[in-house]
């Protein structure tokens, strides 16, 4: 090996060092003070004092440094009473990013809450704990289980796959094979690379590959600039099943191998409808809406439950029922969102429905209907999000961002997110009609209102009884179909009774409860419906 061939593997491997050690930060650096001399820190269990040759200051929430004793200078003690200073260099904490020179001579430290306080050399450092942990890379394009996916480099776990040299589309890990749409698409199976498909080499034959799934062991789904194509892995041969000069959007659902769409068909998004083919005959049927006629930009499902956002700068929920024709009044929008501003990239992480664009991260709590816009400011990448048992990852421009349980790490920020007014009631078109019903049935919404509501509120029970029965099975789904309703009149039944609340709620109570009287992992997930992967996280638990 060359001079400058180990010079390039040392800079390689020293920068990955870097990479995994910046990785494990838990803080981040806010505020930075070197306009005194700071010498030491007490709390009285609310407030927190700095010691300094300038008097005695203190910090309020916002951490802004506030005089309170100027008589009073130097290093103090707990009485707020001056005391010799006396240096004794305290080991730095770990996962703080913190330069070697003041991390190897802090003086004192103290924390409040998720604010951490350092003196060092005089200078006093503000770290706030972090509900996220960052690795850096540059321009991550796509997330996988094993690989990453960036437009300088394709990585699995440390090593730097030779080829192809980058990616532009998704990274997808099968049991069997791993393929890279680059443009182009490459197999890789024990670390060999196998090339398949080149954009340009190929004289651009099949267009730009962006994604791929899995159909069985020889055939898969290929989504290309062109439309969609059918590859067969041994014949290598591509046949085109859905022509389309406009984008395709993959239904985004949770990753089950490639074989996520194998009960009702490959779904996905074209121009401003939701098309389900068929993947014996390849043909398709397509859902559009009246009330939306923009074009779709990302799509993401959980059961009969679709998200999607379009650009227009809005969230759309819907209710699809592929059992039913795509006429049927089973199938229908739920509500309509606004969002500031434009998103590319949508996912389902613990109930939340996460949003990522070029001015940062929104998320939308589901269960208490409520958007919060730009909660990390950050320029995100389009389609660089993974989501599995350990957690929800997500690319930038500038590396990835980790998020281990996204329920319990939203809780702990969400009371500082302004919350924003988001149901929009798409039916207001309707308004002006009824307002000339209204003086017609009155006299009969006021007889049948007592009745109405009994009978409601029976429902109601009765529902809540069925929930209880099935609770480690249940699924919004089933309760629809064995009442027979669909969901927009389910959750119109009680404003006080959403049934997915009511099931997480019921749920967790049950688990609280096993868990305290001790039982063993795997009946709490029985008798719960939760995975075990999820209680660990959710409760803290050990396996």
């Amino acid at each position: 090996m060359s001079l400058l061939s180990k010079k390039i593997v040392l800079i390689l491997i020293l920068s990955f060092k870097i990479q995994i050690s910046i990785a494990q930060n838990q803080y981040t650096l806010i505020s930075m003070y070197d306009d005194k001399n700071y010498y030491s820190s007490v709390s009285d269990g609310s407030d927190i004092f700095f010691g300094t040759d300038k008097g005695i200051y203190t910090i309020n929430e916002s951490n802004n440094i506030i005089l309170y004793d100027e008589k009073t200078t130097g290093s103090i003690n707990s009485a707020l009473k001056e005391k010799e200073l006396n240096i004794n260099f305290l080991n730095p904490p770990p996962f703080v990013p913190l330069q070697v020179e003041y991390a190897k001579s802090i003086s004192d430290l103290l924390i409040r809450g998720k604010d951490l306080f350092i003196i060092s050399r005089g200078k006093l450092f503000v770290f706030r704990k972090l509900w996220y942990h960052f690795t850096p890379y540059e321009s991550v394009r796509s997330i996988s289980k094993n690989y990453i996916g960036t437009y300088k480099g394709i990585f699995k776990e440390s090593d730097l796959v030779k080829y192809p040299t980058y990616t532009n589309g998704q990274i997808k890990e099968f049991d069997d094979a791993t393929f890279v749409c680059y443009d182009g698409l490459v197999e890789i199976v024990n670390d060999e690379v196998n090339f398949i498909y080149d954009y340009h080499l190929d004289d651009k034959k099949y267009g730009r590959f962006t994604d791929i799934f899995k159909l069985s062991k020889e055939e898969y789904v290929v989504i290309s600039s062109k439309g969609i194509y059918l590859y067969n892995s041994i014949n290598e041969d591509f046949k085109l099943i859905y022509d389309s000069n406009s984008p395709i959007i993959p239904t985004r659902k949770l990753f089950r191998d490639g074989y996520e769409f194998k009960e009702f068909g490959f779904s996905f998004a074209n121009k401003n409808s939701i098309n389900l083919m068929n993947l014996k005959t390849f043909e398709v049927e397509k859902f559009t809406y009246d009330q939306m006629n923009e074009n779709i930009i990302d799509i993401v499902n959980k059961g009969s439950h679709n998200y999607l956002i379009t650009e227009k700068n809005k969230l759309y929920k819907l209710f699809i029922d592929f059992n039913y024709p795509s006429d049927s009044k089973r199938n229908q929008i739920v509500e309509i969102i606004n969002i500031q501003q434009q998103k590319h990239t949508i996912e389902m992480s613990d109930g939340y429905i996460v949003m990522t664009g070029n001015n940062g991260l929104s998320i939308y709590d589901t269960y208490n209907e409520k958007l919060y816009e730009r909660v990390l400011r950050e320029e995100f990448n389009k389609g660089a999000i993974y989501s599995d048992d350990k957690g929800l990852q997500i690319g930038g421009l500038y590396g990835i961002y980790l998020f281990e349980n996204f329920d319990l790490s939203f809780k702990k920020i969400i009371q500082s997110l302004p919350p924003q007014s988001i149901k929009t009631n798409y039916w207001r078109i309707l308004f002006f009609v009824n307002l000339l019903l209204i003086g017609v049935l009155s006299f009969l919404l006021i007889v049948r209102v007592n009745k109405d509501g009994s009978a409601k509120e029976k429902l109601v029970y009765e529902i809540k009884d069925f929930i209880n029965k099935n609770i480690n099975v249940i699924t919004i789904n089933s309760i629809s179909k064995k009442f027979n309703l669909d969901y927009n009149q389910l959750y119109q039944l009680d404003k006080n009774f959403k049934p997915g609340k009511y099931i997480s709620e019921e749920r967790i109570k049950i688990a609280s409860r096993l868990i305290k009287k001790n039982r063993r992992l795997k009946e709490v997930a029985k008798k719960t419906g939760y995975s075990q992967s999820y209680l660990i996280r959710k409760f803290g638990l050990k396996e």
